[in-house]
This record gives structure tokens, sequence and C-alpha cells, in this order.
């Protein structure tokens, strides 16, 4: 007796709304984008203690509070958003096996994973000052 094959069918393809020929996938990514965008805007503008800088994703700041382009988080932002459109593109495409995915996940997680671990702040030393 053969296994059952199930198909994958693609999520993406034109779909007839109001009379208008519309691609879902294009509404879904625009939406997600401009949500993404709203929600680093309103972070940005809120001056709270709980404030938002975008610039932190790819500046450092310096120990006399300046700020340069840091080369190592632009190349992290670029690295994760590459790989997350091949990702969802080989998703939507059908051709995403469980190798790729889970290759994928290892190498995000365990930066995260990793910096939980050995990123420790020094304990304050006895006089109050950090060790």
């Amino acid at each position: 007796m053969e296994p059952e094959v199930h198909q994958t069918v693609p999520i993406s393809g034109f779909t007839q709304f109001l009379g208008l020929t519309v691609n879902p996938m294009v509404i879904f990514r625009a939406a997600l984008l401009a949500t993404v965008v709203y929600f680093l805007w309103k972070g940005q503008r809120d001056q709270g203690k709980n404030s938002f800088d975008v610039w932190d994703l790819v500046m450092d700041t310096l120990p006399d509070k300046t700020r340069r382009a840091s080369g190592i988080k632009t190349t992290y932002e670029i690295s994760f958003l590459l790989s997350s459109w091949v990702i969802v593109d080989r998703e939507i495409k059908g051709t995403l096996d469980s190798g790729i995915f889970g290759l994928y996940l290892s190498v995000w997680c365990a930066s995260l994973i990793a910096k939980v671990i050995f990123d420790k702040p020094n304990p304050p030393a006895q006089d109050g000052k950090t060790a």
C-alpha cells in the first residue's frame, strides 16, 4: 500500500474581488509592511520611558554619547531580512523543506540564545562601581 501524498498548493495567485483582479499576497505583504512601518513610527514618536529609537537598529552609541553607523548591526539586519525573504518565497512557491527551515531557525535562534547566555553584565562591586 502506497503512502498518501499531499500536494502543496501555492497561496499566491489572482482572485476576482468586486470586479477587480487582485493578488491576495500583494495585499497581505502591503498590509504587513504598513503595519510594521506604523509601529516603528509610533515607537519612534513616543518619547516616554518606553521610547524606541529606530536608529538603534543600525547605529552604536559610543561612551561619549555620540553615535556612529554600525557595520555589524547593519549586516545583521540585512542578513535577517534577506534570509527571511528566502524562507517566505520558498514557502509561497511550495519548495520549503524542513532542513532549510530548521537551518534558518537554528541560525537566528542560536544567536539570540548565545546573546542571552554569554552577554551577562558585570556584577556591581561592593563600593557601588561595576567590577
